[in-house]
């Protein structure tokens, strides 16, 4: 493998600072902004690298190009998105450019530090997806512009004259007619069911028409042939760009000259009903049959990925928005594997398109992850109502336990997830117990430093715990053991591996308790935050791990993990020891701190801690997984 060049080395460590948010970022001066006006016009993308975009403030408002004649102030995602270009609002996007963020005139134009229902959308999204989104997004607000004082918000009432004499900016408006305040927007995005392909498609909060379909109102509303006299520059009515009298076309953004009028609800009807043509297709079918033939084309799909000519695989397809509904349809897997990762992936975010799109294609819809998790339990533990409701259709089985007995009936409960209890109900799930891990009652748990928390080592605040799990507790966690699956070994690993999602929170629960327990009289906290649990079982003489750290993993909320629990079930005499390390490296003068497995006691250290396991003499299990750092 290539050595890393240091340019890929920075790019990542900057991609890292704007999706963490620990970028310093300082705001464009407007000779700045202009010059970044000017290069999107010249399509030159020197400057929208990773690295420049992430020192810099993506979101500030600045005076916009004379060719924008209805907005005094815009930011550059704007700006790139009015002028169709792809590439740019592509690198804006991953620098996270906020496609809400606009110039609201007596109102704060600054977004929230946290997340917004904007950019939580675009986060959810295939970037083709989010591309188009922002041109959508332009088109509506410029459509806004030239109507902006007809009409009221289809979600609050508000009348559009009254935003103007308050100095606020125009509503958005869809070739329908119809209006809706962009904050109303936003916020009924986040509430859409169907999950994220659905919300980006921006219909109309009315009649669902979307804000590309059809024509756009010109200030005519709409001229059925062009007019007799010499022709004349003429200025596009879906972006305004002013194009010269003999283009047919507009040079921004590819709309014809001559519009029809808007659509009429009648039309909208027609539109949504052609999305849902699969679903009808298949209604008169049972859910066996529909289960038997998703099932049947998911089994033609081969199991390797089979082997293109060298040129091809080279020659990538240039990026360009795609509509939601179309980019839920695309990169379906190629593979039984490619599709059941993306079957399982839809299981998490509930977005209904693109599960529609997979059950056309071919999937198994009884495939899991290495924790025995379903798409429909994913779902269930998700609060995915919509997607548990469409899986049950297609004849998903409703009641398949994941690693350790847990059923989605039982996660949905323990999570209070309503809107799955309730699909799983109507789908005829069977309500099953939740699994308890027994009452947790620390005893005066002993904490050992092996290096201080203000030391300058990368493994600071690690330390060993004596007596915190009663050995009821303990023997409990043996039971769960002996009840998972091993998983496959891979060539690099010396132990058996057991996967446990603690999809109810009860284990999860009991660990908080004790890390809680041994900090509480050091002013130090760490969050169990991660369900996700292994359970590592040596039992080959000679099996151990080099010198290594371990990697963090990141939840769906974007939580990162920082420190690694290791709680040991069994005793191991005469080997198996856990070291950590000042260094990565095996020698005597590296070594920091050595543990012996000792049944009950628990390590905790940084996953930035270099650290090592002895190889072993008698068979050793351990529970392993993340905690993380306020």
């Amino acid at each position: 493998m290539p050595k890393e060049t240091l340019r890929r080395r920075e790019q990542k460590a900057a991609t890292f600072a704007v999706r963490s948010g620990t970028a310093e970022r300082r705001p464009l001066e407007p000779e700045e902004a202009q010059a970044f006006f000017r290069a999107i016009d010249a399509r030159d993308a020197a400057g929208f690298g990773i690295r420049k975009l992430a020192v810099l403030d993506v979101d500030g408002l600045h005076q916009a190009p004379e060719c924008i004649t209805w907005e005094r102030r815009i930011t550059l995602l704007y700006y790139a998105a009015w002028r169709k270009r792809d590439h740019f609002v592509n690198a804006l996007l991953h620098a996270k450019a906020d496609p809400s963020v606009r110039d609201e005139g007596l109102r704060s134009p600054r977004p929230a530090r946290n997340e917004g229902p904007a950019q939580q959308l675009v986060n959810g999204l295939r970037m083709e997806s989010a591309v188009w989104l922002s041109h959508a997004m332009v088109q509506l607000r410029f459509r806004g512009k030239r109507v902006q004082n007809l009409g009221f918000c289809e979600e609050c009432g508000q009348q559009s004259k009254d935003r103007a004499l308050n100095g606020f900016a125009a509503m958005l408006a869809w070739p329908c007619g119809h209006r809706c305040c962009e904050d109303c927007l936003w916020k009924r995005s986040s509430l859409v069911a169907k999950g994220m392909s659905a919300a980006a498609e921006l219909p109309c909060p009315k009649c669902q028409v979307g804000p590309t379909s059809g024509s756009y109102p010109t200030a005519s509303l709409g001229e059925a042939e062009p007019p007799s006299e010499k022709k004349q520059d003429w200025e596009c009515s879906c972006c305004g760009y002013t194009n010269f009298a003999r283009r047919q076309s507009c040079r921004n953004c590819q709309v014809q000259q001559y519009s029809q009028a808007p659509l009429t609800e009648q039309d909208a009807s027609m539109l949504s009903a052609d999305k849902d043509a699969f679903i009808l297709q298949w209604q008169p079918l049972s859910s066996l049959q529909r289960r038997e033939a998703t099932l049947e084309r998911f089994k033609a799909l081969p199991t390797e990925p089979v082997e293109t000519d060298t040129k091809d695989a080279k020659s990538r397809p240039r990026f360009q928005a795609q509509h939601p509904r179309s980019a839920a349809a695309a990169k379906l897997g190629d593979t039984k594997q490619e599709r059941t990762t993306e079957l399982l992936k839809v299981g998490v975010s509930g977005d209904v398109v693109r599960l529609t799109a997979l059950l056309e294609a071919g999937v198994d819809l009884d495939a899991t992850n290495e924790y025995g998790q379903t798409a429909l339990f994913l779902a269930a533990c998700h609060n995915a109502g919509e997607a548990i409701a469409l899986l049950a259709w297609a004849g998903a089985d409703l009641d398949r336990t994941a690693n350790g007995g847990c059923s989605p009936w039982a996660c949905a409960v323990a999570n209070a997830h309503q809107g799955a209890m309730h699909a799983l109900e109507e789908a005829g799930a069977k309500p099953t117990a939740s699994w308890k891990l027994l009452d947790f009652d620390t005893r005066s748990p002993k904490l050992q430093w092996l290096i201080p928390h203000h030391s300058d080592l990368a493994g600071a605040g690690s330390c060993l715990v004596e007596g915190s799990f009663p050995e009821t507790c303990l023997r409990q966690l043996e039971d769960l053991f002996a009840s998972l699956p091993k998983a496959e070994r891979t060539k690099s690993c010396s132990s058996d591996r057991s996967y446990f999602c603690d999809s109810e929170g009860a284990v999860q629960k009991a660990f908080q308790s004790a890390v809680d327990e041994t900090l509480k009289d050091h002013g130090l906290r760490l969050e169990v935050t991660m369900p996700h649990m292994r359970f590592l079982h040596y039992v080959e003489v000679g099996g151990g791990l080099p010198p290594h750290v371990d990697l963090a993993r990141t939840d769906e909320l974007g939580r990162r993990s920082t420190h690694t629990f290791i709680l040991y079930l069994g005793n191991c005499v005469g080997g198996g020891e856990t070291v950590l390390l000042n260094v990565m490296e095996d020698t005597e003068e590296a070594v920091v701190a050595t543990v012996e497995p000792e049944r009950g006691r628990f390590l905790l250290f940084p996953h930035m801690c270099p650290h090592l396991a002895r190889p072993i003499t008698a068979p050793k299990l351990l529970l392993r997984l993340g905690l993380s750092s306020p």
